[in-house]
């Protein structure tokens, strides 16, 4: 909706690509001071990347669809010359000598800065980062979530079309659920992770925030496909705009009684069967299905992701690069956070002698149940519906004990697990006025399908269309 309708205004010389990208950066410079979403603005980059589109459309050329729309990126994905810190004191001045794939394939687009994180994608409420704590544009006393609590809020907020965060365990879904905005978890191998600090390599996966879920559709368009540096990608057809357009009729819509937990907050269970009503209502078909492994979602994933975890960081020891304050053991020690350290000595611990036998080996059996159990699924249904999260964002310096903390991936981790595509989009608030989320699933590759039922759904609803109250009266894109 809104990519489109910029693009056109672009092409037609009603608002300049330059114009447009310093409306964005004058939003950003005078309102996220109240949410701190943004961990640098890369003013000079923007604005050279704008004029550039600009000179296009003056020389008479047509731009193309994603061309001078102003975006911004999690900062875990490197960008060649602008500083990439994945919100950690360990990599502080750390300025890439490359670019990550997903970047390079939106070079048309205003970068107006990197957003905030957990420290290197390890937390649910981006209050792990090591620079700021990113506030919730509905409610500045709650968190965005987490990881990629940066980028829902910053897209929340207007400041930017579009934004791309990474998704291992639910970072993409549950920070949109909790920011009412539209979040995509791919297809893992679908969009390349090459350029992105890895957190968990079998699980990480790159993809778009935005406002609508057509947007998401022609983001993810231009972002997907093979990558030489990423061996796991591979190159899929898929006309994303094409299932825009279709209906939803004879669509089998799934619900296993696993994925609505007893602990989901009232408000959450009565948006989603609100939601399920309304898809009936447009001509889906609900069916009941199981998913009898769903409950060992989190320990699975935490036993495998902590061991992935851990591997990865152990390059990092700030004598080639990063924070070099003495040794190796003062390096980790002061340039680590808590939450970081504590996953890496748990994975250390699920990888050590014995231990890898008696856990990981393990969680990794689990892990093909729950795929099996997706799959049997997919036999009966086209697509899965679930709340996005079991309850609403939660208070700021909450300091939720982690097991806890976890509750919140607890119907998106499986997604990652079984290594399908999900998709999170508004379907309601609380009595808090805080945004909930819902949970569109589909098999391998069939991101089609969740565009269509998404789309469909925000054609009959509003709730995408809402804005934060602090920037009540802003035209969003200053159009």
């Amino acid at each position: 909706m809104f990519i489109k309708k910029i693009n056109k205004i672009l092409n037609n010389k009603e608002i300049s690509p330059v114009e447009l990208t310093k409306t964005f950066l004058s939003r950003i410079e005078g309102l996220d001071t109240k949410i701190d979403s943004f961990l640098q603005v890369t003013i000079e980059q923007s604005i050279k990347i704008a004029e550039e589109v600009e000179k296009k459309i003056m020389d008479g050329k047509k731009i193309n669809l994603l061309e001078g729309i102003p975006m911004n990126l999690k900062d875990n994905i490197s960008t060649k010359g602008i500083k990439t810190t994945g919100a950690s004191l360990f990599l502080q001045d750390y300025i890439p000598p490359y670019s990550a794939t997903v970047y390079q394939k939106l070079k048309g687009c205003p970068l107006l800065g990197k957003v905030n994180l957990d420290e290197f994608a390890m937390g649910t409420s981006t209050e792990t980062s090591a620079y700021k704590k990113t506030k919730n544009p509905w409610d500045l006393t709650k968190v965005p979530g987490g990881s990629s609590g940066g980028s829902a809020a910053s897209v929340a907020a207007g400041f930017g079309v579009f934004s791309l965060g990474t998704d291992t365990g639910g970072s993409i879904r549950q920070p949109a659920s909790f920011c009412g905005v539209v979040g995509l978890k791919p297809t893992y191998g679908l969009v390349s992770r090459y350029g992105v600090f890895p957190l968990a390599s079998s699980l990480d996966v790159v993809g778009p925030l935005t406002k609508t879920v057509e947007d998401c559709a022609l983001v993810l368009g231009e972002i997907k496909g093979k990558d030489p540096k990423d061996p796991m990608t591979v190159e899929v057809d898929g006309d994303y705009e094409k299932a825009l357009a279709r209906g939803i009729k004879g669509i089998k819509l799934g619900i296993a009684p696993q994925f609505i937990p007893k602990e989901t907050q009232p408000d959450v269970l009565k948006a989603f069967w609100d939601s399920v009503k309304l898809l009936e209502d447009l001509g889906g078909e609900i069916v009941e299905i199981n998913l009898p492994h769903l409950s060992y979602g989190i320990d699975v994933y935490s036993i495998l992701a902590y061991g992935e975890a851990a591997s990865n960081l152990a390059r990092l020891d700030g004598i080639r690069y990063g924070f070099n304050k003495g040794d190796i053991t003062y390096n980790r020690t002061k340039g680590l956070g808590f939450e970081v350290k504590r996953r890496i000595m748990l994975g250390t611990y699920f990888l050590k002698g014995e231990n890898y036998e008696r856990y990981y080996l393990k969680a990794k059996a689990v892990q093909q149940q729950i795929k099996r159990d997706f799959q049997k699924a997919f036999e009966k249904c086209d697509a899965i519906l679930s709340p996005t999260t079991i309850n609403t964002a939660f208070d700021l310096g909450a300091k939720l004990e982690p097991h806890i903390m976890a509750y919140n991936d607890l119907l998106t981790i499986p997604v990652n697990l079984a290594g399908i595509p999900a998709l999170s989009l508004p379907c309601g608030f609380d009595q808090r006025n805080l945004p909930i989320g819902l949970q569109i699933i589909s098999n391998s590759f069939r991101e089609d399908l969740l565009f269509t039922v998404g789309h469909n759904y925000q054609l009959h609803t509003n709730y995408h269309l809402l804005k934060p109250p602090f920037i009540e009266g802003v035209d969003i894109y200053g159009l």
